[in-house]
């Protein structure tokens, strides 16, 4: 019996601890919260279905952050303060005041070149250029292209000659003397009258483009141009090529299309321009004596030393019974020649030289 009873008491006791073990679970239960469900990856089965907000994508992964909205009631960094600050204290900028521009009454010159040649002007292209009004032996064509511009409130007056005003309004100079022009080139194809000394007149502002020609030494290196007074640059001229006689040694044959007269006065000349006498001979006679001949003509040159250098020979051309001062220039290198017949050189004939 006693024995039952024991078993009852212990019986008793488990039933007991079982039950304070249950009550401890239960308050762990109760006492400590839940995580979130949506956290944790539980079911939502039997559950009320919650509303929940969409979530909103850039279209680029790299799209830049809204920044933070401004707190009202944060204070302004010392950076904000500063600007705030400047731009309370600055004055207002005013615009600055138009000023209008008054016309400086020159010539103002965009563009200026110097173009050298031994004559006025050329028509055509090679081989059948014809060229026109060859200098003088011992002188050069200047041909002076230029843009000018008036910049004057009312019109003014260009002129080419000297008149009552002074002189030209451009002209040429080197170091001690003075070179007026020969009028404006207007027209390269009209070889009868090329050249024009009308006064130009500018209107305000107005700009013009100008060929003017100037005929100086040709031994002048170096020129300056002049407009109104005003030096407007300087300009090197490249010097004459030397040669002796008997660099020009060989045949020569006059160019066809050139520009002179059909009949001279001068028994000479007119043989030369005969159409059918074309040829001009430069031999060596004698060791160190070169001749002229114009066997065509009738011609034959005084003996002339090949050690004078020189890019102008003075010669005489015997012609029958007649004797004539002439003048043989050298151009290009000794690539052509230019004879002058007569001491007013009024008759002057191209050769070049035959290859082979």
């Amino acid at each position: 019996m006693l024995r039952e009873i024991q078993l009852g008491k212990s019986l008793v006791w488990s039933l007991g601890g079982l039950a304070a073990a249950a009550l401890a679970v239960v308050a762990i239960f109760v006492i400590v919260p839940r995580k979130d469900e949506t956290n944790a990856g539980s079911s939502t089965v039997g559950r009320p279905e919650e509303t929940i907000p969409p979530i909103h994508r850039a279209s680029t992964p790299n799209a830049p952050k809204k920044p933070d909205p401004i707190d009202p009631t944060r204070p302004p960094s010392q950076e904000a303060q500063a600007k705030t600050s400047e731009s309370e204290t600055a004055d207002p900028v005013r615009p600055a005041p138009l000023v209008e521009r008054r016309p400086s009454e020159t010539w103002q010159i965009a563009s200026a070149s110097i173009e050298p040649s031994v004559f006025l002007f050329a028509v055509g292209k090679p081989p059948h250029t014809q060229w026109s009004r060859p200098a003088p032996a011992d002188r050069r064509y200047i041909v002076a292209s230029l843009s000018l511009t008036w910049d004057g409130g009312h019109s003014h007056m260009l002129t080419s000659t000297i008149s009552s005003g002074g002189l030209p309004t451009v002209r040429l100079t080197d170091r001690s003397n003075r070179y007026l022009p020969l009028g404006r080139l207007t027209d390269r194809r009209n070889h009868l009258a090329p050249l024009s000394q009308e006064s130009i007149v500018f209107g305000a502002g107005e700009t013009k483009i100008l060929d003017l020609v100037f005929l100086i030494p040709s031994h002048v290196g170096q020129i300056t141009l002049v407009v109104d007074g005003k030096r407007c640059g300087k300009f090197d001229l490249e010097a004459p090529a030397m040669v002796t006689p008997r660099d020009l040694i060989g045949d020569w044959r006059r160019t066809y299309p050139q520009f002179h007269s059909l009949r001279f006065e001068d028994a000479l000349a007119n043989g030369i321009a005969d159409a059918a006498c074309r040829t001009l001979r430069i031999t060596e006679t004698l060791p160190g004596v070169v001749e002229l001949q114009i066997p065509c003509a009738g011609g034959r040159s005084m003996p002339l030393l090949e050690s004078i250098a020189k890019n102008v020979l003075n010669i005489k051309i015997r012609a029958g019974a007649d004797e004539r001062s002439c003048r043989l220039r050298v151009i290009d290198r000794a690539k052509a020649l230019l004879l002058y017949v007569g001491e007013d050189e009024s008759a002057a004939f191209l050769f070049e030289r035959l290859q082979g």
